[in-house]
């Protein structure tokens, strides 16, 4: 009688995981992309006039439509974790309220809401992802109303032109997640994927085992669909067996994950990797595994530094080398403390850098 065949081979690295797409088989936003080329062809020969829409967008119409999510989101049962308009980002970390200038980011507008309790009815988010765009339309309404001289008439045009387009660019049903008009058609659609992106949000507030009693179920619902739903829905069952002290479910899940890592894109691949490296590392002590894990994960980029840290102490730790490990535990400690944004989740979540830098000084 052959022996029976591993139940995570991929995970043991008996089968290598599967190759990644080539970047001309991604997919492209295709119509996102043809909506701001029109755009460009369009406004090029008034590049001047451009100018001054850009400027008053970014001063007027995108702080405004930022705070339309917040005040909207506040009347609706959500928390306010802070706010970035252009390259400017204002959130509460768990170092408290931090400012900061990040200039690849100029255009960039979002309003840091989580849900302040979990189950939150659907009405409430659609109202909260509405508010911005009911924001916007409040510009054209007032410069109308405003009585202006007979030679400010283009005025109203101007800001009529600049709301416009704003609302066109966030409410058209782009294939983005994040986008006010991708989460409102989900919302319409309702189903597997909406319930997703909801769990995103509650997962920052709610107990412990809120999200978990069902992870299975959902991740075993989504057998068809898109990979990276599959894949996430995978990661949030894998999280929660490892909260149950299930550590043969965890691995399956993973493995569900590891076998699905091919068809995603770069970051959201490395991201899985570093859960393997982790899993190995921490919870199975098989240091060769997890140094493997680790080596195809970076470089890892669009990954919080933090998560490539933390995973590499953990590593280091299974190797026997405590000192270099505490140094790597520290680091992504502080790194978590001044980029996640403050929740009770976060919270727990320092328990883990926590228990990483207590073994450390076990171990020496």
């Amino acid at each position: 009688m052959s022996p029976a065949a591993p139940a995570t081979p991929i995970l043991d690295r008996i089968q290598p995981p599967p190759e990644a797409k080539a970047p001309q088989e991604r997919n492209r936003d295709w119509a996102y992309i043809a909506v701001h080329v029109a755009f460009f062809i369009v406004i090029l020969p008034l590049l001047p006039v451009f100018f001054f829409i850009a400027l008053f967008t970014l001063v007027v119409v995108v702080p405004l439509h930022e705070v339309g999510h917040v005040v909207a989101g506040l009347l609706t049962g959500f928390s306010f974790r802070g706010i970035t308009v252009g390259c400017f980002r204002l959130v509460r970390t768990l170092l408290g309220w931090r400012l900061t200038v990040r200039l690849k980011y100029l255009s960039r507008g979002h309003a840091h809401m989580v849900a302040a309790r979990p189950a939150l009815s659907d009405w409430r988010y659609g109202l909260m992802i509405a508010g911005g765009p009911l924001a916007t339309f409040l510009l054209p309404v007032v410069a109308f109303l405003v009585p202006l001289p007979e030679h400010g008439e283009w005025v109203r045009w101007f800001v009529v032109i600049c709301a416009a387009a704003s609302v066109a660019q966030c409410l058209l049903p782009y294939s983005r997640v994040g986008d006010d008009g991708y989460c409102l058609l989900l919302l319409l659609r309702g189903g597997e994927e909406w319930e997703r992106w909801k769990v995103s949000l509650m997962a920052e507030t709610a107990p412990a085992g809120e999200l978990d009693k069902d992870a299975r179920a959902r991740a075993a619902a989504l057998s068809s669909g898109r990979a990276v739903d599959r894949l996430d829905a995978n990661l949030l069952a894998h999280r929660a067996a490892i909260a149950r002290g299930d550590l043969s479910e965890a691995a399956t899940f993973l493995e569900t994950a590891l076998s699905l890592s091919g068809q995603v894109d770069g970051p959201l691949r490395s991201a899985v990797f570093l859960k393997a490296a982790y899993f190995k590392a921490r919870l199975r002590r098989d240091a060769a595994t997890a140094r493997a894990w680790m080596t195809d994960a970076v470089p890892a980029k669009g990954v919080e530094q933090w998560q490539i840290d933390s995973t590499q102490a953990t590593v280091l730790l299974a190797e026997g080398h405590p000192s270099e490990a505490a140094a790597k535990a520290s680091a992504a400690l502080e790194s978590y403390r001044r980029e996640t944004l403050f929740s009770p989740a976060a919270e727990r979540s320092l328990a883990f850098f926590h228990g990483i830098l207590d073994e450390t000084r076990q171990v020496r």
